[in-house]
């Protein structure tokens, strides 16, 4: 019986044998196929997550970036306004020491005290020039055009600016004027025009007094307690019937300030401390527009 099984076997393995390469390449190429699939999918895979790495990397350097930036713009706001205030700090006190100086010059003065005092007021002129130019990202031709008044003025001869100026130019004007010596000074001024103005000590003051008399002209200073010139000019555009010409008064000569003043509907600009030919300047422009002229 055994015999018979291993010639069955053996006579089994001759008849396959003829067979047995076709079967060898058939089982090959599947598993072939199938190995170069999985190579192929782990690559697809790896390439995937590489490009998951890449994809969270440029985020977050945009998100990096995006926090730079926004850095450094907070840190150009800041010094902006740091350097915004100490131009507002040079000006007030520049201002005051050349208001003081004007005032001297109105009094009896030595020759040697007089020059001393022009020294003062063209040194305090200087500084403002160049806080102006040098505190901000203007050019000095930029800073002194926005430091000119908003229009074009005639020039007023010295000898014209006498009590007889009101005669020919005659105004109603209101001063709005919180600090005591800018009242003082100011008011000389057009007493020296032959105006006897009227004073409001604030905002609040100002558009009271304009609500109960119809001014020609208000002096605005527009920072004063209680209610500032910006936010008292807009409520007479708003309020009144009858408009006066309001002049702003500003000791800032910052690029912004003349922009700011328009918007809120001043009709024009000086820097203090003021000078008498450009306010005389602008009474006699405001005169012939309304044919005040006598």
């Amino acid at each position: 019986m055994m015999p018979n099984l291993l010639h069955i076997f053996f006579a089994a393995i001759t008849e396959l044998e003829d067979i047995i390469p076709f079967l060898i390449v058939a089982i090959a190429i599947p598993i072939g196929f199938l190995y170069i699939i999985r190579k192929n999918r782990q690559q697809i895979l790896d390439l995937e997550q590489r490009e998951d790495e890449a994809t969270r990397l440029l985020k977050d350097t945009q998100q990096l970036n995006k926090s730079l930036i926004q850095a450094g713009y907070d840190e150009n706001e800041r010094i902006k306004e740091l350097l915004n205030n100490i131009n507002l700090s040079v000006n007030h006190y520049v201002n005051n020491v050349m208001e003081m100086a004007g005032a001297l010059k109105e009094t009896n003065l030595s020759p040697e005290q007089q020059k001393n005092t022009d020294i003062i007021i063209s040194c305090s002129n200087k500084l403002l020039e160049v806080a102006a130019t040098g505190f901000n990202p203007v050019s000095t031709a930029k800073a002194a055009t926005t430091i000119m008044n908003i229009t074009k003025r005639k020039v007023v001869e010295t000898e014209q600016l006498t009590k007889e100026f009101y005669k020919k130019y005659p105004l109603s004007i209101l001063l709005a004027e919180d600090d005591d010596i800018n009242q003082q000074i100011s008011l000389r001024l057009l007493e020296k025009l032959g105006y006897a103005a009227d004073l409001a000590h604030n905002g609040k003051e100002a558009l009271d007094m304009v609500s109960e008399r119809n001014y020609d002209v208000v002096l605005m200073d527009v920072q004063m307690p209680e209610m500032d010139g910006f936010e008292a000019t807009k409520m007479i555009r708003v309020c009144l019937d009858t408009q006066p010409f309001i002049i702003a008064l500003t000791a800032s000569a910052m690029a912004g300030d003349k922009e700011r003043c328009v918007q809120a509907g001043m009709n024009d600009y000086l820097c203090k401390p003021i000078r008498l030919n450009e306010l005389a300047a602008i009474l006699v422009k405001l005169c012939e527009e309304k044919n005040l002229v006598s």
